[in-house]
């Protein structure tokens, strides 16, 4: 007997939703916070300069939120950028969070399917290592956008800063 046209639909919406699960389990927040704090703790060589032991970072849903916009832009545009479309850098989207910085970095990457390739991928990088580097930051967050039928699938932004003092 030829399948039912509801069954048809049930397995197309499984489908779907096994393929946002997978984005999102992409990402485990803690685990991803953990790997980044014990690069910190170990210390780095970028390029040819010794990062030494820096001090852990804090996780910021502002600078995860402002992350995903970046995330999902580049996912839009099939490429990895440190500008966003509409012209802006990493400080504008990590204000328009709500995180007021004294001082903000971004690393971009694509291609990597989850957080630990994608970190190995930025500490490779001397550019992305410095920014991971840098004791000056404080906080962080990471996303990630899935975008099937584009040329890397996966984008990864980690925005990392450091809060302006005062009120």
């Amino acid at each position: 007997m030829p399948p039912r046209p509801v069954a048809l639909l049930l397995l197309l919406c499984a489908a779907v939703l096994a393929g946002g699960a997978a984005s999102a389990a992409a990402l485990d927040r803690d685990d991803t916070l953990r790997r980044i704090n014990a690069m910190r703790a170990a210390g780095a060589q970028c390029g040819s300069q010794w990062s030494p032991p820096a001090p852990p970072l804090r996780w910021d849903d502002a600078l995860e939120r402002a992350a995903a916009v970046q995330a999902r832009d580049m996912a839009v545009r099939d490429l990895v950028a440190h500008d966003g479309s509409d012209g802006s850098d990493v400080g504008e989207r990590a204000e328009r969070q709500g995180y007021r910085w004294s001082d903000a970095a971004q690393n971009a990457a694509a291609g990597r399917a989850d957080a630990p390739t994608t970190l190995a991928q930025w500490l490779a990088s001397p550019s992305h290592c410095e920014n991971l580097m840098d004791p000056e930051f404080r906080d962080v967050g990471v996303a990630t956008e899935y975008r099937a039928g584009t040329r890397y699938r996966w984008f990864w932004v980690m925005v990392l800063g450091r809060r302006m003092a005062g009120p």
